[in-house]
């Protein structure tokens, strides 16, 4: 048996200190019990975990007798034997320090800590009962073992923590004590108040028989009274039942206003105050209100009794009327004004939509009648009373301009933010579907609130009785109204719609620029939905179903056609006025018109940058002329063009998807390609006049001097694009169709004809070259629309984008740095003015036939630059052998001059005929096989255009005009310098002589008899001049050699210079064929005696020459022109060989290959 002492350590109540008391045992302790036990743990050796139960402290010291026991009485013992002995504690040794003060700190904790380690151990063996000692032995004993095994310090943790229990006890007692007195009391005085209120109950049914009792005693003693005292107390009788119901009235009234002021019945509300004030004002005038207010005569109907001062006088109820009187009349004095104000926010809602899908528009005219009755009836203005009709109608219309005016602020306010970032994008619809509800509703305010309802109230009188209610309420609230006069009505409203609709419009339109500019179907959708509320058959029905009048009543009673149209038209774009008003056309139909005009403006504005700047790129970027391959500027040219056309049908196809729909087609239509027709008309004239201006020429000689140094490579791109312009686009003989043109029956008013425009343009063109100054065309336009609704001057700087100090976009061009001032061409003023011109439907007065003119002067114009700069080269090189022949026939003598220059005096000069090798190699050098083959596929497709296909010129053709016309004019200049220089043709020996003349013959036989293809009309007077020159010059010869040379000689030196022709004729026909055309080898005519009937060969020796190196694709070779940049690449990277082999031939291609492919690329990276 394992044996434990406790040591307990008692306080001192006067000391605060502590020492050893008696050592008890633990039975002895438990004895001194309380009803308070916290158990508390300790381990002994030898024994498994016992639980000690530690009393709280008691107060008074422990010796004391009123002190408590300081441990309960259970203690759990070490488990008993098998044969149910309990093993005795030895008194040596006692608990460690450790386990009490972990005890006791366990139980500091919190108290449910002890009471879960006890429940979690087993339960202890119940403690046995001593059978030999007394119970007070046996205490005694078991608490002097408790203490004498306890320490001080284990006393003193013991003391503490019983101390803090029993105070956490105590507080715990009180709360639980006094919850209970809570509900104790509360449950006293609910059953004291249930027994007064059943003691009152019970006196009542009590008291009821005894009350009955007194009424019929005083009904019989009222019948036994005398006629006598009946006829005094008459009066005071008859007053007392007034009294009643007129104090009855007083207290019900109120409440009835008050009910309707809640549902928001305004008439009911004013019917019943103007009846409560009546009442009030009939038994006293001590109230100016309710006197003003009571005058109403409509409402005059029911007669309150007057109660005679002088029979009541001294009665309680007069009193107690007055007095209720007062208190209720200070009660509602501020009701009138809290009804008009109602009355007035009422009117400034729409009451042709609600918060409700279901709301019909029909019956909100009832709530707005209710209003304007309201306003009426409150009406305390005496001024204002006088003229009542006109302060109702101004205030229904004002309170209409600022409901308009905040549904426009709303619009405002959801397509205020024109950033759009990711996370708006997605809110995007949402936003168009807020715009598309405003605008319903202020379509409904307009059809509704300002013409139908207006309609109904001032002029018809007559309502739509809505569901519930009834027509004697609907024919009251028409009734108080005062009349209206028809005339004033039907003005209002037209100054309301006069003054408003050009606001809405433009509102309207900047809201669907911003709808606009996310889909074309989102603003497609807004007119369609836009239309259906304005003219669709279902709104048409709608407004008809109000079952008092129709629409077309109300707008012709309301609406002054004439005077809205007027103000709300546009002078530039007055339209025959309908006889029949309509919200679509007033509002919306030219208001999409012009937007989409606009839209169209920006979409080929931007058409216009796109294509000049990819231009300018393609001139920045390309190489020097003479490394420019012909393909690559042909496949740029082609890709420009397929672009521009490409971007043309493209606005034209979102063009249509933003206008035409069911309803309105042909007029939609018709709008649209009036619009499209001038849009392109523009546009075209914007790019030809800066095309033109890239290849002006400067007018300074310092400019020209300069321009001798710029190669002609801007002239040959500029011109091979505006010859595929031509033919390339598409998308103009739609566009440019006759009947997209304005109709000179429809709609053509103030606009002019072609030939005023010319007739203005020759008069400010004073030196006749065909070119104006902006200032010039700005007043020439000006003039020519003088009398029309257009301006002229406007009109230019708009169509060219030109700001109002003169610069604009198109003066921004680097490369027109050199330009002069901005002029114009007549071709180009009339497509600029396509708005309010009236073009020809075919003809070179048609908008197509000015675009070709205007197109064909600036290929003329760019290839004879560019020729001109070709054959540059030639030309003091041709002049200086030229002179050197005259110069040296006038000087040496006829032997020195065979030996330097040639043995035979009748061959052609080496320089004659290298001129014209070198100008057939720039033609085959400047064309590829594409420019060959005809711009149009057929006659049908030309007939498009405005043009015949026999008329049409390859750009072959086109570029071989301009070499022969620019070498025949330099050719021809220096033969007449020359020519011009000699006195007398005496001087030239008979070589340098008949040399001469085989050269002039030779010329002209090259470029008047072997030319084939001839020459352009623009070069008449050129051809004519130079002809003229070379047959004078020899006729001249020819006379001076037949002086010379006997005829038998001049014969046989004329055969001779014939066969030298045809030999060399023979010997270059294969590069002079693509410059000429193919010659007829069987014969030919000098024209001058010269006959020639042998072939090209004959039995001379055939001139053989080398074969020439050259880089240039040659026109027959089979080469695909439209290589892409991969197969050029894969080629030049696997071409080593070839390479190797073309600079073993001495050729100059690597360069110039090169310098080709940078081009195209730069073109192809710009893509």
């Amino acid at each position: 048996m394992v044996s434990a002492t406790v040591k307990f350590f008692i306080p001192d109540s006067t000391s605060g200190l502590c020492w050893p008391g008696v050592v008890r045992t633990a039975r002895e302790y438990c004895d001194l019990g309380t009803n308070s036990r916290r158990p508390f743990h300790c381990t002994t050796r030898g024994t498994s975990r016992s639980t000690v139960n530690v009393p709280k402290l008691a107060r008074g010291r422990l010796g004391s007798p009123s002190a408590q026991p300081y441990l309960s009485r259970k203690m759990s013992y070490p488990r008993s034997r098998s044969d149910g002995s309990v093993p005795d504690l030895p008194p040596s040794r006692s608990f460690r320090s450790s386990s009490v003060t972990s005890a006791a700190s366990s139980s500091v904790s919190r108290t449910s800590g002890f009471r879960a380690a006890t429940s979690s151990s087993l339960p202890p063996p119940p403690l046995p009962r001593p059978t030999s000692s007394p119970a007070g032995t046996t205490n005694s004993q078991y608490s002097q073992s408790m203490a004498k095994s306890m320490t001080i310090d284990e006393m003193r943790q013991v003391h503490q923590q019983a101390l803090r229990e029993a105070e956490a006890k105590r507080t715990e007692l009180r709360l639980v004590l006094a919850s209970r007195y809570r509900e104790l009391v509360g449950s006293s005085d609910e059953v004291i108040r249930m027994k007064e209120r059943s003691q009152e109950l019970f006196d009542l049914v009590h008291a009821l028989p005894g009350l009955i009792d007194k009424l019929s005693l005083s009904s019989a003693n009222a019948t036994a009274d005398s006629k006598d005292e009946e006829k005094t107390d008459a009066g005071l009788t008859a007053a007392d039942s007034n009294l009643v119901r007129l104090r009855h009235d007083l207290s019900t009234l109120p409440r009835v206003v008050y009910r309707a002021v809640d549902r928001n019945d305004i008439h009911q509300a004013a019917t019943t105050l103007i009846q409560l004030f009546a009442l009030i004002a009939s038994q006293s005038s001590e109230y100016p209100l309710a006197t003003v207010l009571a005058r109403q005569p409509s409402l005059s109907a029911r007669a309150f009794p007057k109660i005679e001062a002088d029979i009541v006088k001294d009665h309680s109820g007069f009193v107690l009327l007055q007095t209720q009187m007062r208190m209720v009349f200070l009660q509602v004095q501020s009701l009138p004004r809290h009804i008009t104000h109602i009355a007035e926010q009422n009117l400034l809602q729409a009451a042709s939509y609600g918060d409700e899908e279901s709301f019909d528009p029909n019956v909100g005219v009832v709530s707005s009648a209710s209003a304007l009755s309201a306003l009426d009836w409150l009406l305390t203005d005496p001024q204002l009373q006088q003229d009542r009709a006109t302060y109702l109608v101004d205030w229904y219309f004002n309170s209409k301009t600022k409901l308009l005016a905040s549904l426009l602020s709303q619009l405002a306010v959801n397509t205020k933010d024109e950033n759009v970032d990711d996370s708006e994008m997605e809110s995007s619809h949402v936003g168009t579907d807020n715009a598309e509800e405003i605008l319903s509703k202020i379509v409904l305010v307009l059809q509704y609130d300002v013409i139908l309802h207006p309609f109904q109230i001032f002029v018809l009188r007559q309502l739509p009785t809505p569901h519930g209610e009834s027509n004697s309420t609907i024919d009251q609230i028409v009734q108080t109204l005062p009349p209206f006069d028809a005339k004033l009505i039907r003005a209002k409203c037209s100054k309301f719609l006069a003054a408003h609709l050009p606001l809405i419009r433009t509102k309207v339109k900047s809201v669907l620029v911003t709808i606009a500019g996310t889909t074309a179907s989102a603003l497609g959708q807004i007119r369609q939905s836009l239309y259906d509320k304005t003219d669709g058959s279902e709104c048409r029905q709608l407004l008809d179903r109000n079952g008092t009048c129709t629409w077309e009543e109300a707008v012709a009673s309301m609406v002054d056609v004439h005077s809205v149209s007027s103000q709300t038209t546009d002078s530039s774009n007055r339209v025959p006025v309908d006889r029949q008003f309509s919200l679509w056309s007033a509002l919306f139909s030219n208001t999409f018109s012009s937007l989409v005009h606009s839209l169209l403006t920006t979409a080929f504005q931007s058409v216009h940058a796109k294509v000049v700047s990819t231009l300018r790129a393609l001139i920045g970027n390309a190489p020097p002329l003479s490394a420019l391959l012909p393909h690559e500027a042909y496949r740029n040219a082609l890709r420009i063009a397929t672009q521009l056309d490409q971007d043309l049908l493209r606005v034209s196809d979102d063009a249509h998807e933003l206008l035409v729909h069911a309803e309105e087609r042909e007029e939609s239509e018709r709008r649209l390609k009036q619009s499209l027709y001038v849009q392109t008309s523009e546009i075209m004239g914007r790019l030809i006049c800066e095309l033109r201006r890239m290849v002006a020429v400067p007018e300074s000689l310092d400019a020209k001097s300069q321009r001798k140094n710029i190669d002609a490579t801007k002239e040959l791109i500029v011109g091979r694009l505006c010859h595929l312009l031509k033919f390339r686009l598409t998308a103009l003989p739609t566009l440019l169709d006759a009947t997209s043109a304005a109709d000179p029956t429809h709609h053509t008013m103030g606009m002019i004809s072609y030939v005023d425009l010319q007739s203005a343009f020759d008069l400010a063109d004073d030196n006749n070259d065909g070119l104006i100054s902006l200032d010039e065309a700005m007043e020439a336009v000006e003039s020519a629309f003088s009398g029309t609704p257009f301006r002229g001057g406007e009109m230019i700087r708009d169509t060219l984008l030109l700001t109002k100090t003169g610069g604009g976009a198109m003066d921004q061009d680097p490369h027109t740095a050199h330009c002069p001032s901005f002029s114009v061409t007549l071709h180009e003023l009339v497509l600029l003015t396509a708005r309010g011109l009236r073009h020809d439907t075919t003809g070179s007065q048609s908008a197509l036939g000015t675009i070709q003119l205007a197109l064909d002067d600036i290929v003329g114009h760019c290839f004879d630059e560019w020729a001109q700069y070709s054959v540059s080269g030639l030309v003091q090189a041709y002049q200086d052998c030229t002179f050197d022949v005259f110069a040296s026939g006038s000087e040496f003598s006829e032997e020195e001059w065979r030996r330097i220059y040639a043995p035979d005096s009748t061959n052609v000069s080496p320089h004659v005929v290298g001129a014209i090798l070198e100008i057939a190699s720039i033609l085959n050098q400047s064309t590829c096989p594409p420019d060959s083959l005809p711009p149009v596929p057929s006659s049908e497709y030309a007939s498009k255009f405005g043009v015949a296909q026999g008329a049409i010129a390859t750009l072959r053709g086109t570029v071989r005009a301009a070499l022969l016309q620019q070498s025949l004019s330099f050719i021809s200049s220096i033969l007449q310098t020359c020519y011009g220089s000699l006195d007398d043709l005496d001087t030239l020996t008979l070589p340098a002589l008949l040399q001469v003349y085989a050269d002039v013959v030779f010329l002209r036989l090259c470029f008047f008899e072997r030319n084939q293809f001839g020459y352009d009309d623009r070069a008449k007077i050129l051809v004519d001049k130079s002809l003229a020159l070379l047959e004078a010059m020899i006729h001249s010869y020819k006379n001076q050699l037949c002086s010379r040379f006997r005829l038998d000689e001049w014969e046989a030196v004329s055969q001779e210079l014939a066969r030298k022709y045809s030999y060399v004729l023979g010997a270059t026909d294969l590069f002079t064929s693509t410059l000429f055309g193919q010659s007829d080898a069987n014969a030919f005519t000098d024209g001058h005696g010269l006959d020639n009937t042998s072939d090209f060969g004959g039995e001379s020796v055939l001139f053989h020459l080398a074969p020439l190196p050259s880089s240039r694709r040659f026109i027959l070779l089979s080469v695909q022109a439209d290589r892409s940049l991969e197969e050029i690449q894969l080629r030049g990277k696997n071409s080593r060989e070839q390479i190797n082999f073309s600079n073993s031939a001495g050729t100059g291609s690597g360069g110039v290959m090169s310098s080709g492919l940078g081009f195209l690329s730069s073109m192809l990276k710009k893509k």
